[in-house]
């Protein structure tokens, strides 16, 4: 790097406040994608690699610091929540019936395959997945690998998440950064690969970078479309700019996409500080990358902030699965879990809820695109903050056996305030749907279509962050259209009182069968319960806001992670096959052993619907 300007992070996070007094929507912009060309098979790039010579050069293991932000002037989290201070939607009861035992549970990517194809290894993880008609596919920092369905077999990998792009120069192949997303698009039969570039670290630019990788058919193991999209920019005097936290989404005309975008601005000739700017919303054009043809996306800027504004970061846009399509026009709907006190900088003692905004992109007309804000959808107050944060907060949250305790500085990162991947959208006739114990959607349509997404976020489990208590627990919320606009259906917060000790629960994913039931993934851990993969359910028609199934594990950890800056995961991934429309299919990661760099990732399914079923549109 003798070439390159030397710095050093120095991560004192704070936001970049602009002279403009009040948050904007700007845009729409369009993103010029470079297309790179088509992949070799991927068959053939693994079988290259593993002919190429051994002896990878060991390298630095890599801590990834938790781009977290503060407010200037205010300390939101020695903020009071509104009375009560317990939260009103935390259920009481739990296993109504079983929740369905794992049909299977098997090894995903570790640390050690870092070690082996990169030389060095990394946490967190960030464990993500998805399931297509024969395969499933993880995807983590850095390394992917691709399993079959019917057995848990490795088919492939485990191999470099950069490999896609051997060949072509570009910043997609020189870098491996990581924030990876895998997505089956079960309307086009595709396989989707996604990671940010982040050049600069190379010396390569100052631009952030997503790359895509899409399979030209429904094999995973054959060729791919590559695109490259500068998707953040340096604004307002930064050095380089950082599109983290990058989500991805699938939609009938398009793909969808959030970042929180930060950038550095350089407070000294050898010190960058990182301050979030804003959250971009990008559509792109997929029925041109499904082609394998130069592509645009549309770029709408949800910022910037200024000191009077709510504050909106870690949005995610809806997710389709299942057979029924969203309206021809419908276009995709955004959403954030907004906690008032904590997402204004006045302290708002407004209501708390849901956050939504509706993009529709125009790639013929692009000025024609519109993103749209929604407001807010009021549902039972929360505390967005799960640490105790009187006299300062910070990451160290959750507990682990000792010495992974909270009191030994070796807690666990909660990823609280973030709504979780993914935002998953769904349709239904409107008849199929049990209300359970409400009436309020009683005047609706029987024959109408009725579309349903799920949401969850980790929240202060007994609602307030000022009493000393630390325990996560899991809000999640169900909201649904009957073709009049979208409005609370349900909302719960899962985290169930018993055993030794408090267990926290955090880093959910949450996503719905064809049948309308209901499943919660999510990390358990306390000073009795290392770091564990675990699930809940609710069936249709049960009662409201309660995940009535009861826990179920996945996978129980036997170590505790320590001495990492306290990071654990960022997200984890459940979702629907798309063949039979009720297998769930959900990854999260644990530890073996106690130890610093050392990440076990496992798969599970289950099912809750029935076998016979008929299955969903994507079968073979």
């Amino acid at each position: 790097m003798e070439s390159r300007r030397r710095f050093v992070l120095a991560l004192g996070l704070a936001l970049l406040v602009s002279q403009l007094a009040t948050a904007q929507i700007i845009g729409p912009t369009v993103i010029e994608g470079e297309y790179l060309g088509v992949s070799a098979p991927l068959d053939e790039l693994a079988a290259e690699l593993a002919a190429a010579p051994t002896g990878i050069a060991q390298g630095k293991d890599r801590d990834v610091p938790n781009m977290d932000f503060d407010m200037p002037n205010i300390d939101r989290r020695a903020l009071v929540p509104l009375a009560p201070l317990t939260d009103p939607a935390r259920q009481s009861l739990d296993g109504l019936f079983g929740t369905p035992a794992p049909m299977l549970s098997f090894e995903g990517t570790d640390d050690d395959d870092n070690a082996a194809l990169l030389g060095f290894r990394i946490v967190p993880p960030d464990t993500e997945g998805d399931v297509g008609k024969k395969y499933y596919a993880q995807m983590n920092n850095l390394v992917f690998e691709i399993f079959k369905k019917k057995d848990g077999s490795s088919v492939l990998g485990p191999l470099p998440n950069n490999i896609f792009f051997t060949g072509t120069g570009n910043v997609c192949e020189l870098t491996n950064d990581g924030d990876p997303v895998v997505l089956y698009d079960h309307q086009a039969k595709r396989w989707i690969f996604s990671q940010f570039a982040l050049p600069i670290f190379a010396g390569l630019g100052i631009n952030g970078h997503q790359c895509f990788a899409v399979s030209a058919t429904s094999d995973p193991l054959g060729q791919y479309y590559l695109y490259d999209f500068i998707t953040a920019v340096p604004m307002f005097g930064g050095f380089f700019a950082f599109n983290d936290y990058p989500k991805l989404s699938v939609w009938h005309d398009s793909w969808h996409y959030t970042a929180n975008d930060f950038q550095c601005i350089l407070t000294s000739p050898t010190t960058c500080s990182f301050f979030f700017r804003n959250v971009s919303a990008i559509a792109f054009d997929k029925k041109q990358m499904l082609a394998g043809q130069p592509a645009t996306a549309i770029k709408f800027i949800l910022g910037p902030i200024g000191a009077t504004d709510e504050i909106f970061i870690g949005i995610q846009p809806s997710h389709w699965e299942g057979n029924k399509k969203p309206g021809k026009k419908e276009p995709n709907t955004y959403w954030q879990l907004f906690d008032s006190e904590q997402f204004t900088f006045s302290g708002s003692t407004g209501p708390d809820g849901i956050w939504h905004w509706s993009f529709s992109a125009d790639f013929a007309n692009p000025a024609n695109s519109t993103f749209v804000d929604l407001g807010l959808i009021p549902f039972p107050e929360y505390e967005s903050f799960a640490c105790n944060v009187a006299g300062g907060g910070g990451r160290n949250c959750v507990d682990q056996p000792v010495p992974g305790d909270v009191a030994s500085g070796n807690g666990l990162d909660n990823i609280d305030f973030r709504t979780m991947f993914r935002a998953q959208y769904r349709v239904f006739e409107a008849d199929d749907l049990d209300d359970g114990d409400s009436d309020s959607d009683s005047d609706s349509d029987s024959d109408a279509s009725v579309a349903a997404v799920v949401l969850s976020a980790t929240v202060d489990a007994d609602g307030d962050a000022t009493n000393g208590v630390l325990e996560s627990g899991v809000r999640w919320a169900e909201v649904r259209n009957y073709g009049s606009g979208w409005a609370l259906h349900q909302a719960g917060t899962y985290a169930p009182v018993g055993g030794a000790g408090v267990v926290h629960r955090f880093m959910p994913s949450i996503a719905q069968d064809k049948k309308g039931n209901i499943a919660l993934g999510y990390t358990a851990s306390g000073l009795a319960d290392f770091p564990a993969v675990r699930y809940t359910t609710r069936r249709n028609g049960d009662p409201l806001g309660v995940m009535t199934g009861g826990e179920v594990s996945c996978f129980e950890g036997s170590g505790s992670q320590v001495a990492s800056f306290n990071r654990w995961g960022d997200y984890s991934s459940m979702s629907v096959d798309p063949k039979d429309g009720c297998t769930f299919w959900y990854t999260n990661e644990y530890y073996e052993d106690t130890s610093r760099f050392d990440f076990k990732t496992r798969i599970c399914s289950f099912n809750v619907c029935d076998a016979d079923d008929d299955s969903d549109s994507d079968s073979d």
